[in-house]
């Protein structure tokens, strides 16, 4: 092999060069050190990586929970895992809001009352709920206790219709219209805990994508640590 210093050809085995009296550096043995170094990092970082996009919903979960588990409003200890998380967002969502029409309206008053919300911007979609679905509803939700119902008439429940929006940002603005039409009474929602909702699942989203980054940046930077060592190889003379 070559000196490194002065260029002089000298034994693979000596440790001083014969000329200039440097101390030879092993550059193979250096190399061999550092690319196996390398090997190892990017073999331990692909099993990171395998590791999180495999228990990627348990991951985001414990982001969730870490964040918001004093956030009262959210409610995560009705949520056992990131699943149902995005099941209960998923669900209130695409219920809506439900708007109540006053008891006195007429049936030509209701039925005009809904083709207004049809035109309100920002709503998809509108279903009708009668006084006697809202009546079945209610005896339905009660379960074993629907025997309280009885005796009750379906005409003291108001109709209502289910209101789905194009977009939660848009609530604010049809809450606004809506509340101007003729026979309104009231409205119900769950968008306030859905705002909540979609922010800590943003959030969560937003620091899972962000190991993910984290972890293939050093998958790289690892992949590009053994092509330069490699590539030194070619630049020393030997």
């Amino acid at each position: 092999m070559k000196c490194s210093y002065c260029g002089k050809d000298i034994s693979d085995d000596s440790e001083f060069c014969g000329y200039c009296g440097k101390k030879i550096k092993n550059i193979k043995k250096s190399k061999r050190i550092r690319t196996t170094i390398s090997v190892i990092a990017l073999i331990i970082n692909i099993c990171i990586l395998i590791a999180v996009l495999i228990n990627m919903n348990d991951i985001k979960y414990m982001l969730l929970y870490n964040k918001y588990e004093d956030d009262y409003e959210l409610g995560l200890d009705y949520c056992e895992n990131y699943e149902r998380f995005i099941e209960v967002i998923d669900t209130i969502e695409k219920s809506g809001i439900r708007v109540f029409v006053m008891n006195e309206a007429t049936d030509k008053e209701i039925a005009k009352f809904g083709e207004e919300l049809k035109q309100i911007k920002g709503v998809r979609s509108v279903k009708f709920v009668s006084k006697e679905e809202a009546y079945n509803q209610m005896k339905k939700g009660l379960g074993e206790r629907e025997g309280v119902m009885e005796g009750l008439d379906s005409s003291i429940f108001p109709a209502s219709y289910m209101v789905e929006l194009t977009n939660i940002s848009k609530f604010d603005d049809v809450e606004k219209e809506i509340k101007k039409l003729d026979n309104f009474k009231k409205i119900t929602s769950n968008y306030e805990w859905l705002e909540i909702g979609m922010e800590a699942k943003n959030t969560t989203e937003f620091c899972y994508a962000i190991i993910v980054t984290l972890i293939c940046i050093f998958i790289v930077s690892d992949i590009v640590a053994i092509i330069l060592i490699n590539k030194e190889k070619e630049k020393v003379k030997w």
